[in-house]
């Protein structure tokens, strides 16, 4: 499995750079930014780009460019050698004169970055930390490939140099053992990423479910795998690897129904498979999960599989190891216990033979409980000591703490993200803090005008409580001199209602109905009769039209507005203009 996820951690590094070189070079494109350069300086950056798009099959093409570099009478010499430096490193880098390609490499960086030219830059740097990387110099890759992360910076110009970047740096520190850090800059490199389930980043997430399940971190292992569309994966390899590690996943989740269904799935795209994870590994899991659910039929169909498959190929010890073990735990299933213990003792014999007893996994441990089975205690004993010692040797302690330190590791690098995202907020707002400062200022100048419009237009539109009652005042004295009969509690409608003139709030007009609203009920009542009819019935000094539509009484009223009446229930009711010129009169006229 580690090499597998060698490959495809290397691959993605490799393949973000080369295939977005490709993607924005268009050689007919790259000749034309040669022959319309501006300046001097731009037209040897062209040459150089154009130089970096070929591969190891086609180094005299880079050539051609070189003498270009060479032949032309540039006053730019030092541009010009240092992109001669930087061609011919590549030519080197391609025919895998490292060292070398190494020391040009270096003179290239030292030249663009003081000069300031980023995009080449960027490509040095990406060959260079390669270069280490191939010459097992994983230290320098992993400075190199910083530089270029820093340099990149959050430009998204520069998205795709940084998943590079990002993805040969998760390479270095998986070839040193640091899966923490694999782990984390691989989840960079896909967080930068376009989406893309099948290609690449589907490689990308099939090796970084791999590193999560070394680390027993099933449950984001699935997260990964759950990014790739392995149904459409035109690799039948890679889809039994995908498969398989779901299966893996699950199994260590306890989730045996789905680990049992991606083990079957595994098997299927990888029966002809000459690979024993793909195909004899497939069976024996899900023996043994049948073997766990008691399922004697099952069991025995993949038991069956299992041999005809090691039969016809020839696979390494730890193959026979697991089919040894998963025909022991079988056989004690249907209670074939003599037959469990002859394969137990053929089990020992190739551990002993192979000297692989690291590798016999519980394997002891399940001897141990067959012969509790068969009543032998002393041979118990034997085997369950064995199993301890094996369960405490070194080497599976130090990968037990080797497991919990990346585990560790990746959340530190994790939370430390998390505190720098915070911290960035933070800064982000602190450097508003002036603006938004400024905003609220505005804001309340803004709110202090209003404020005073709105102090100014009541003072104006509000008439005062005195206002109101010598309003009232006048109109009981004007009512004293109209000939209307004052002495008026009530009035019938037409519909034979009585009505209360103490509970009328207001009358409104609807057409030819009128409706009369009262304190006492919800609802108003309805008479067909008109405004003009109904107020010359009713008392002068307390009931007035305010509105072509409205008489209103003023016992209920609260407050009168330039447009409109509050009564004391809290209801609105329009005020016309030539009405409210009535009551100024009224007020103002003595």
């Amino acid at each position: 499995m580690r090499a597998l996820i060698t490959s495809v951690v290397f691959y993605l590094g490799l393949s973000i750079f080369t295939s977005t070189l490709l993607a924005q070079s268009d050689f007919s494109d790259l000749k034309a930014d040669i022959i319309n350069a501006e300046t001097e300086a731009k037209r040897i950056e062209a040459i150089i780009n154009i130089g970096t798009v070929y591969n190891r099959t086609q180094t005299d093409s880079i050539d051609q460019y070189i003498q270009e570099l060479s032949s032309s009478n540039f006053e730019n010499e030092e541009l010009a050698q240092a992109g001669k430096q930087f061609l011919d490193a590549l030519i080197q880098y391609h025919q895998g004169n490292l060292q070398v390609a190494v020391e040009q490499l270096e003179f290239a960086r030292r030249y663009f970055n003081k000069e300031n030219y980023k995009d080449i830059h960027l490509k040095v740097l990406n060959f260079l930390g390669i270069a280490y990387m191939r010459t097992n110099q994983v230290e320098m890759a992993i400075e190199v490939q910083n530089e270029s992360i820093e340099l990149c910076g959050d430009d998204p110009e520069y998205s795709a140099a940084k998943r590079s970047a990002y993805g040969n740096q998760a390479n270095a520190y998986r070839r040193i053992g640091e899966y923490a850090r694999a782990i984390y800059n691989l989840e960079k490199t896909l967080s930068l990423a376009e989406s893309d389930s099948v290609g690449i980043h589907g490689m990308s997430y099939l090796g970084l479910g791999q590193m999560l399940t070394s680390l027993n971190l099933y449950d984001r292992a699935l997260d990964a795998y759950d990014n790739i569309d392995a149904e459409n994966f035109p690799s039948k390899s890679v889809q039994g690897a995908i498969y398989s590690g779901k299966a893996q996943a699950f199994h260590a989740l306890e989730e045996l129904d789905s680990a049992y269904l991606y083990w079957n799935k595994a098997y299927e795209v990888s029966s002809t498979s000459r690979n024993w994870q793909q195909t004899l590994r497939p069976q024996l899991e899900m023996a043994l999960i049948s073997i766990n659910r008691g399922t004697k039929e099952a069991a025995a169909m993949h038991i069956e599989i299992a041999d005809d498959i090691s039969s016809n190929y020839k696979y390494p010890p730890p193959a026979f190891v697991d089919l040894f073990i998963t025909k022991i735990k079988y056989n004690v299933l249907i209670g074939e216990l003599k037959k469990a213990k002859a394969i137990a003792a053929e089990f020992e014999l190739f551990i002993n033979d192979n000297s692989i007893a690291h590798l016999s996994k519980d394997g002891f441990r399940i001897v141990s409980e067959l012969y509790e089975k068969l009543g032998d205690p002393q041979k118990a004993l034997k085997y369950e000591k064995i199993h301890s010692n094996l369960d405490a040797n070194p080497t599976k302690i130090s990968s037990n703490a080797r497991i919990a330190e990346q585990r560790s590791k990746l959340a530190l690098l994790e939370k430390e993200e998390q505190i720098e995202q915070e911290s960035a907020e933070k800064s982000f707002y602190q450097e508003l803090t002036f603006q938004i400062i400024a905003i609220t200022i505005v804001l309340i100048v803004v709110s202090i005008i209003l404020y005073r419009y709105y102090r100014r237009e009541k003072s104006e539109n509000v008439i005062k409580d005195q206002e109101l009652k010598d309003l009232k005042k006048k109109l009981n004295e004007l009512s004293k001199k109209s000939a209307r009969p004052e002495v008026v509690e009530h009035i019938t409608l037409k519909s034979k209602a009585l009505i209360k003139l103490k509970d009328l709030n207001y009358v409104s007009s609807d057409g030819p109905y009128l409706e009369f609203h009262l304190s006492t009920k919800e609802n108003p009542e309805i008479d067909r009769n008109s405004l003009k009819n109904v107020l010359a019935e009713l008392p002068a000094r307390k009931f007035i039209q305010v509105h072509r539509s409205h008489i209103v009484n003023l016992d209920a009223v609260k407050s009168i507005y330039s447009n409109k009446v509050v009564l004391i229930n809290g209801e609105e009711l329009n005020v016309s203009r030539s009405y409210k010129d009535k009551l100024d009169l009224l007020l103002h006229n003595n």
